[in-house]
């Protein structure tokens, strides 16, 4: 016996048949915490020692290279080891980080920057389920970046500056498969729908003349 279907607003059939569609498949994936410190040196043109009330702005950049046409600041899945027999592998990470340094006086006034540092590049390697076929992909998902002027340990008198970034990434395992699924058909738009505009009434309420008056005799 046939279910009778409850329509699904917005698609095209009532009863579900089944599609083969190509879709990029996640095989596994993780989420990595990187935290990268790093002493750098206070830039050319600044001040050294920094005046007391000192700040540091620390921007990551994500504009894009022109080289590659890829954000400046990004992670990568450069390498793919062989899995083991149960599938699972080695993948190893590039993170590209590139970040920009502003120190400000105690008022507020820029002292020198923005100073560029980097391309810097980090490593990591996680384990995660990559079968033959399958190829690796990472983005950021979140970033942060913050120095503190902290003095030289190989130069007293002088300073330098603590920089600490944190970086919040999505590491995938992915390949390109064709699965059976049940659907409903295409997606059918429904008409789209905009804001009333109070102050333009659309339609006005009089588009008609005026209808000719009754006859105050008139019953």
């Amino acid at each position: 016996m046939q279910i009778d279907c409850v329509p699904v607003p917005g698609c095209e059939l009532r009863d579900p048949v089944i599609d083969c569609i190509e879709v990029l498949k996640v095989y596994d994936q993780c989420v990595k915490e990187d935290v990268l410190p790093q002493q750098i040196a206070i830039p050319a043109g600044c001040p050294n020692p920094l005046p007391a009330g000192a700040t540091v702005d620390c921007a990551l950049v994500f504009d894009v290279e022109a080289a590659t046409g890829l954000p400046e600041t990004r992670c990568e899945v450069i390498n793919v080891g062989p899995p083991d027999a149960e599938g699972f592998a080695d993948v190893t990470v590039r993170q590209r980080i590139v970040f920009d340094i502003t120190i400000r006086d105690a008022f507020g006034n820029v002292l020198c920057g923005p100073s560029r540092v980097g391309p810097e590049f980090f490593f990591n390697t996680v384990l995660l389920f990559a079968p033959d076929g399958t190829f690796g992909q990472c983005r950021i998902l979140s970033s942060l970046c913050h120095c503190e002027i902290i003095p030289d340990p190989d130069n007293p008198g002088f300073d330098v500056l603590l920089c600490t970034k944190k970086v919040c990434k999505e590491i995938q395992i992915k390949a390109l498969v064709k699965l059976c699924v049940p659907t409903y058909g295409f997606c059918v738009p429904a008409p789209c729908v905009t804001r009333p505009q109070p102050e333009f009434p659309c339609p006005p309420e009089n588009i008609f003349p005026p209808q000719r008056p009754r006859p105050s005799g008139d019953v």
